[in-house]
């Protein structure tokens, strides 16, 4: 459950996912495991003063001490791992990052904070294959545990994160969902970061049948979208608008120039590499279908 503007926003329980390394502790059952743990090995210390030796207190110290430092370094290494997977992710291998971030969820489970970034890491792999119901209960299962969240450490991660979410929403048919999601994604972006969800809302605008608004916010947000998204998205954004520019054809389009609009989209998505537009075409058959009319790959 997570709290923003006074408003309770609930994830869909019944997208969490079965598997243990996808499901991040949550903030209550981590604290409610720690603290027993941490008033025993108080309690054992004062015992091993008193029973044995007032020195034997410093021996569990020192071992605290060294288990302490052992787990920043594991912590360090995950994260690291972390950033080559992510570097694969953005690279478009996405089997060799689905690999990695598999491991990750595996490795970084006693780390909560640091295991809710890999899950969410390992639902932008499943979304960005085309699968969006994995990727969502991935997202959920994330936000679920608390620890990324609009206020906190890991606030920096909510935008994206409900973003994402808002996306695989959306392409899974599920479109209230995705334009309350988006709303908070937007509601938690810093104006220095405005246009950071232009993909997101072209997807959810066009899922909803909103051609017109599609072809406003790709003009209005472009500029902005370039600074802030990958060569990758902003050929995706194009194969969007291209899609929704065909749609207005039945229709009356206020645009200066529907034809110079529609060419300029299309050709802009065909410089993509095979597989760009997974993403995309594999959840919503009638993108794919245009894409194939047009020898989009």
């Amino acid at each position: 459950m997570l709290r923003q503007m006074g408003e309770l926003a609930r994830v869909d329980l019944d997208l969490l996912p079965q598997e243990p390394r996808y499901r991040p502790l949550t903030k209550g059952a981590w604290y409610g495991r720690r603290l027993p743990a941490a008033l025993g090995l108080g309690a054992l210390a004062g015992v091993a003063s008193v029973a044995i030796h007032p020195m034997a207190m410093w021996a569990t110290l020192i071992g605290v001490f060294g288990y302490s430092i052992a787990r920043r370094r594991k912590v360090a290494s995950i994260a690291r791992l972390n950033m080559d997977g992510l570097a694969m992710l953005m690279a478009g291998e996405l089997a060799p990052a689905a690999e990695a971030f598999e491991q990750l969820c595996e490795q970084s489970r006693a780390s909560p904070s640091l295991h809710s970034l890999t899950v969410c890491n390992r639902a932008a792999v499943f979304l960005e294959s085309g699968e969006p119901e994995r990727a969502a209960g991935l997202l959920s299962a994330a936000l679920h545990a608390g620890w990324i969240a609009p206020q906190g450490t890991l606030s920096a991660y909510y935008p994206a994160v409900a973003g994402r979410l808002a996306m695989a929403e959306a392409l899974s048919g599920r479109l209230e969902e995705a334009q309350a999601w988006r709303a908070r994604a937007h509601a938690a972006t810093s104006a220095a970061k405005h246009g950071m969800h232009l993909l997101t809302d072209a997807v959810v605008e066009a899922r909803a049948g909103n051609d017109e608004t599609v072809v406003s916010l790709v003009a209005e947000g472009w500029q902005r979208a370039e600074n802030l998204h990958s060569a990758r998205q902003l050929r995706q954004v194009r194969l969007v608008e291209a899609f929704a520019l065909e749609r207005l054809t039945a229709v009356e389009y206020r645009g200066v120039s529907r034809e110079t609009d529609a060419v300029r989209a299309v050709e802009a998505a065909r410089t993509s590499t095979p597989g760009q537009f997974v993403l995309l075409t594999r959840p919503w058959d009638a993108l794919a279908g245009f894409a194939e009319r047009h020898s989009i790959r």
